[in-house]
């Protein structure tokens, strides 16, 4: 009897040894499984921040782009007004009697060089005006106070306004003027001008939807839009509002933004020859590193954690209970000169078998 009680208690030494071996094996498996979840954390913030600069610089690389071609829009017509200030300057210099008709001439030529030119005009020193094409002029009308002669005066170099509705056409226009001077002296004799249609400018964006979520956008000082491939939201304020605060603040760069669930990057870059504000939005695309999230990393911990403990929680009271019961009770002793009960022994051993197998089957 003692032989086989102890053959029991030896078989239950060694299920609860292998109870404690496999909670402690699961306990390192998952702590290995969290510390490479965490580190996969980590790699995975780097490697996104990483994706959204390369995206940035991108996203910065299309404004640039149409940068330069407004640079080259700008660049064209300076160059143009510079040849015609010279003209009218060698004009005013050579004092001949004919000199408005020669001015004209100059003015007339200058207008037919492109279909976007709605007038051309010269300010003289004397307060005298030359237009064309021929317009009536309100009696009294004094050209070296007007905003396009004094800051071209003041500057001494050629100077573009802000973008303004025309009163006489209807038409959204920016003026471009140059100081006219003595091409020996260098002494200003007068201001020449011209008015350009503001939607040549525009016009100049050969693609204002670059992707299909990627699209530029004009926007003046105050945040109203001024040009938009919908153009329904030509004339309104920008609805984003962390780029209406970008703009507000004078903030050139990158700015990110959620729209309609979705998140998007926003470069703005400000054009001063034009007094114009550029802005590419684009959405942002999901990185090949990224199709796997952070949250889905989190829920892996959290999972872990929680298979874990209830692991502990399943073999500790699988083990309290056969200790319990079979080892803090356990088979009645009686003195060898009692007569012993042989069936009574059995069915304990058969009882604990039975759990034991129970833990075998669960390990």
């Amino acid at each position: 009897m003692n032989l086989e009680k102890n053959e029991i208690q030896n078989e239950l030494v060694v299920y609860i040894n292998k109870l404690r071996s496999f909670t402690l094996m699961t306990i390192l498996v998952v702590s290995i499984c969290m510390c490479i979840a965490v580190i996969g954390v980590d790699s995975l913030k780097i490697v996104n921040d990483e994706y959204m600069e390369e995206y940035s610089y991108r996203i910065e690389n299309y404004t640039y782009e149409q940068l330069r071609t407004f640079d080259s829009f700008v660049s064209e017509h300076e160059f143009n007004m510079h040849i015609y200030s010279t003209k009218v300057g060698e004009v005013l210099s050579s004092n001949l009697e004919d000199d408005d008709d020669l001015l004209l001439e100059v003015l007339s030529d200058y207008l037919g060089e492109n279909e976007n030119y709605l007038f051309t005009y010269i300010g003289l020193e004397s307060q005298s005006m030359l237009l064309k094409p021929d317009t009536e002029l309100p009696d009294g009308y004094d050209p070296t106070g007007r905003p396009w002669y004094v800051e071209a005066a003041y500057e001494g170099n050629v100077t573009w306004s802000t973008p303004y509705m025309d009163a006489s056409t209807g038409q959204m226009i920016i003026t471009l003027s140059a100081p006219v001077k003595h091409p020996d002296t260098g002494q200003l004799l007068g201001v020449i001008g011209k008015d350009i249609n503001y939607a040549s400018i525009l016009d100049s964006v050969s693609d204002w939807q670059v992707t299909d979520a990627g699209y530029y956008v004009l926007v003046d000082n105050d945040g109203t839009i001024l040009m938009h491939p919908d153009m329904e939201q030509v004339g309104l304020p920008v609805p984003i509002m962390e780029i209406e605060e970008a703009i507000r603040s004078g903030i050139i760069g990158t700015v990110k933004y959620s729209f309609n669930g979705k998140e998007k990057l926003v470069n703005i870059l400000r054009y001063h020859p034009l007094d114009l504000i550029i802005l590419y939005s684009d959405e942002v695309p999901r990185s090949e590193f990224s199709t796997f999230d952070i949250r889905y990393i989190m829920v892996f911990i959290i999972g872990a954690i929680l298979v874990l403990s209830m692991v502990y929680q399943r073999f500790t009271w699988m083990r309290n209970k056969v200790v319990n019961q079979n080892v803090s009770q356990p088979v009645a002793y009686h003195a060898p000169t009692q007569s012993i009960d042989k069936s009574i022994i059995r069915e304990k051993a058969d009882a604990i078998r039975n759990q034991l197998n129970e833990l075998d089957r669960l390990l």
